[in-house]
């Protein structure tokens, strides 16, 4: 949560509504180039560099000995100041500045609460709270007081750094155009050899509402301006750190992402420029992807709305994703359909790594089973009453439950969340679910036809 106290501006005649800033910067309303892509210009634009500046590679440092050490760290008292903090206790055992940045990023994010409490009415009194001292003696900030404490303790540590104000984009947004709401969001740069980065303890804390993995999200540490830019967007133009910077109608129409997109190296091959799947009767769409390596696996998910617009899930339905490697990349293919009549909601793609492989079962082994053995294993495909009689024991069958459910089915919480898109569907809905393959198949196959995951008696 971020109290913002910028001036609005708003009439009929400019036709912008309240909570939108009017007075715009002339770089940030340009339109699409002929024949560009939203996310291949992110790619084209450059990263600003001071001169001498050069590309480091953060991410494939080994963080595990800094990490250890500032979960040691005892400050002794709540009631130390901020400047101390830094320089007596988070970033004394390191030399080096970018291990000291790590230091201090790991330990807002690991002892700062995201608080969700309701914030004062007086203004003066929530200010006072989100100030860095306030932070380090409360361990607990509503969003903004992450980046000041962030701040404060760079600059006792003597590490260029910077208090960047903007909007975060929210997973309901829709295509905007060139209007930029007013800041609800505040994080950091830091230039470490001429390199600017981001850094956003708020989001990277174990405890913020869009973390689901209750850990400290190390993407947040050092992020690339070309990658934070899909969800950040700076109030100042020169803070996107981007040369040409991003306009305002080309951020909304980037979809909305989260750290394993990047993490998995997700490629949206078949995405209309403004990301929203719109469906008609029946009809089922199918949306491909390329992820990084086989390694990968995806689970996908129609999120339903309640039709009043206020956000409120009212059913939640999984989709056909399957992963298949061809020509030496990791493709997927999605079906997206909706089983509801005239609803909204959002497509949800999952993408981690695959389950691990299930152990061999009985029958395995150099011979094929007999039929008397793939009857018994198979058993729980006849009626219930039949199998409980038998006595049979399926414990063998290492993926399947007392009530013959596949239990190594992926679903939202097997991997975490990558992008979403809005979904908009009109007429007749979808009649059956979608099929559902096992996750954990040794040798995986790809399932052409029936896509549905009901069989009526009669229907060949």
């Amino acid at each position: 949560m971020y109290r913002s106290h910028s001036r609005t501006h708003s009439s009929a005649s400019n036709g912008i509504p309240d909570g939108f800033v009017s007075q715009l910067d002339d770089r940030i309303t340009g339109t699409l180039p002929a024949n560009v892509t939203p996310i291949n210009f992110v790619k084209m634009a450059k990263p600003v560099f001071k001169f001498g500046g050069t590309v480091s590679h953060p991410q494939m440092t080994n963080w595990s000995k800094v990490d250890r050490q500032v979960a040691m760290i005892k400050t002794g008292t709540s009631k130390i100041a901020a400047e101390a903090l830094a320089t007596q206790h988070v970033g004394r055992p390191f030399n080096t500045p970018i291990e000291r940045v790590r230091a201090v990023f790991m330990w807002i994010a690991t002892n700062v609460q995201y608080d969700t409490s309701p914030p004062p009415e007086n203004t003066d009194e929530y200010e006072q709270q989100e100030l860095p001292n306030a932070v380090v003696q409360r361990k607990r900030s509503r969003g903004a007081g992450y980046a000041y404490l962030f701040k404060a303790m760079m600059d006792a540590l003597g590490i260029e750094c910077q208090t960047i104000s903007g909007y975060m984009r929210q997973p309901l947004d829709g295509y905007r155009g060139a209007v930029l709401p007013v800041p609800n969001h505040v994080w950091n740069s830091v230039c470490l050899d001429g390199e600017f980065r981001l850094v956003d303890t708020a989001c990277a804390a174990r405890s913020h509402i869009m973390n689901l993995t209750s850990k400290t999200d190390p993407w947040f540490f050092l992020a690339t301006p070309k990658e934070l830019i899909y969800t950040h967007y700076p109030s100042q133009p020169e803070q996107q750190y981007l040369d040409p910077v991003v306009p305002l109608p080309i951020f909304w129409m980037l979809p909305y992402v989260r750290p394993a997109f990047f993490q998995n190296k997700v490629k949206l091959l078949n995405l209309p420029h403004i990301p929203r799947i719109e469906l008609k009767d029946e009809e089922v769409r199918p949306l491909v992807l390329c992820l990084r390596d086989s390694t990968l696996a995806v689970f996908a998910e129609v999120e339903l709305h309640d039709s009043n617009g206020s956000g409120r899930i009212v059913a939640r339905q999984p989709l056909l994703a399957q992963c298949v490697d061809y020509r030496g990349q990791r493709m997927v293919k999605i079906l997206v359909g909706v089983r509801g009549q005239d609803v909204r909601g959002l497509v949800k793609v999952y993408c981690g790594t695959r389950l691990a492989l299930q152990p061999p079962r009985a029958s395995d082994g150099s011979m094929p089973a007999s039929p008397k053995t793939a009857q018994k294993l198979l058993g729980f495909l006849h009626n219930k009453e039949k199998r409980s009689a038998t006595g049979a024991d399926y414990s063998r069958i290492k993926d399947v439950d007392e009530e013959g459910n596949i239990k190594t089915i992926a679903t939202s919480k097997t991997y975490p969340l990558a992008c979403m898109f809005p979904v908009v569907h009109t007429g007749r809905p979808c009649v059956a679910p979608f099929v559902q393959p096992n996750a954990a198949t040794p040798n995986e196959f790809y399932i052409k036809e029936p896509a549905e995951g009901e069989f009526r008696l009669g229907e060949s």
